[in-house]
């Protein structure tokens, strides 16, 4: 596997006009071939950015609070290079190192920063609805003792949730019967009904490990662990943004005197230490997909498949976009479908400053499609 690392600033001139900073950083990696010199510029590349981000981030909180938008800015490096000139290669060992001078664009960054920190701001606390089952050595019960306990956790760490009563009542049997089927697309469409974001469904298994008579004390011991299987699922498109799968050895958590008390101990024991693990994996997974973004398409009238082509091209060249692909072509009218975290309005911007769309052929705009007329191609 091939390292690169960045290996600290030498040198930080002055901010040069129009936004852009001047940087001479150095970059390193694993190696000493053509492959081991790009790794190095790329650490090179994400230096200069580090250092044109610390213009406006000044604080190390700011960064650990955002390091999702911090990290996806950094993988961007090489689009906020305005310009850059390599001033030395040299090998150290079997490393390549690389000192460049750059052209940082610092007002894109800033914008960039702040838009992605607004999106997790405004939608980095999603609602979640919570269907988990109870069960006890594979069989349904009909208690709810996970769905309190993993409620609760999300209450004591100020996460909004929707009651699961106010579903089944404003549902009726409709999710009653999803939950004991365990059907997590139709609970995510039921979900959405009543405004989550999230629905958490699955099962803590209450499952015998040992049931006997301890000399010792004289009493009847019973021991069960819980066995957790559970999914997070968006409800706007029904994907699975997180699974989590687990087996707890609870030990005096999960024992009692009798059946029935170790079971329901284990369930609200293992329902607990799920809810912990599990709810930082999903709003992990949350925040990832939110900087992913949405799909959006654009329609493009009066082209030809080649032009359709270069600009499917472009929009992958765009930062942050991803998945472009040519949905269909038809009789000259074509529609290009990606996923951008920025509004279509923000993202039309960033094509026509890249000169990838000329503003007169924009004939359309609304919250997820950009419509284009080519025929208004300056000739």
């Amino acid at each position: 596997m091939r390292i690169a690392c960045v290996i600290g600033v030498l040198l930080l001139v002055g901010a040069a006009s129009g936004g852009v900073k001047e940087v001479v950083v150095e970059g390193r990696a694993a190696g000493t071939d053509e492959s081991a010199f790009d790794s190095a510029l790329q650490a090179a590349f994400r230096a200069a950015v580090e250092q044109g981000c610390g213009v406006f981030v000044t604080s190390k909180s700011e960064v650990r609070d955002f390091q999702l938008a911090y990290d996806l800015i950094l993988t961007e490096s090489r689009g906020y290079i305005a310009s850059y000139e390599v001033l030395e290669r040299r090998t150290e060992g079997n490393f390549t190192v690389v000192k460049i001078k750059a052209q940082v664009s610092v007002d894109e960054l800033k914008e960039d920063w702040a838009t992605l920190k607004f999106l997790l701001r405004q939608k980095g606390n999603p609602s979640f609805l919570v269907a988990v089952r109870d069960m006890v050595d594979g069989r349904v019960q009909s208690t709810s003792v996970a769905e309190t306990e993993i409620m609760g956790y999300m209450a004591e760490h100020d996460i909004t949730c929707v009651n699961s009563r106010i579903a089944e009542e404003a549902l009726r049997r409709e999710w009653r019967q999803a939950k004991m089927r365990g059907d997590r697309r139709r609970l995510a469409v039921l979900a959405k009904r009543v405004k989550a974001d999230i629905v958490i469904v699955g099962a803590v298994d209450a499952t015998l490990v040992k049931d006997t008579f301890v000399e010792r004390i004289g009493k009847r011991r019973v021991w069960y662990k819980a066995v957790i299987s559970l999914q997070a699922v968006r409800t706007d498109d029904g994907v699975v943004i997180m699974a989590f799968n687990k087996t707890l050895d609870l030990g005096a958590d999960g024992c009692g005197s009798s059946r029935k008390e170790a079971s329901q101990k284990a369930l609200s024991a293992g329902s607990k230490a799920a809810a912990k693990e599990a709810l930082s994996k999903i709003l992990s997974a949350w925040s990832r997909e939110l900087l992913r973004g949405t799909t959006m398409r654009i329609e493009v009238r009066n082209t030809d498949y080649a032009s359709l082509s270069r600009l499917s091209s472009a929009l992958n060249k765009v930062r942050f976009t991803t998945d472009a692909t040519i949905e269909s072509f038809e009789e000259g009218t074509g529609v290009i479908r990606f996923r951008t975290p920025f509004t279509a309005h923000k993202f039309l911007q960033r094509l026509t400053r890249a000169k990838a769309v000329d503003p007169a052929t924009v004939t359309g705009l609304s919250s997820n499609r950009i419509t284009l007329d080519f025929s208004k191609l300056k000739k």
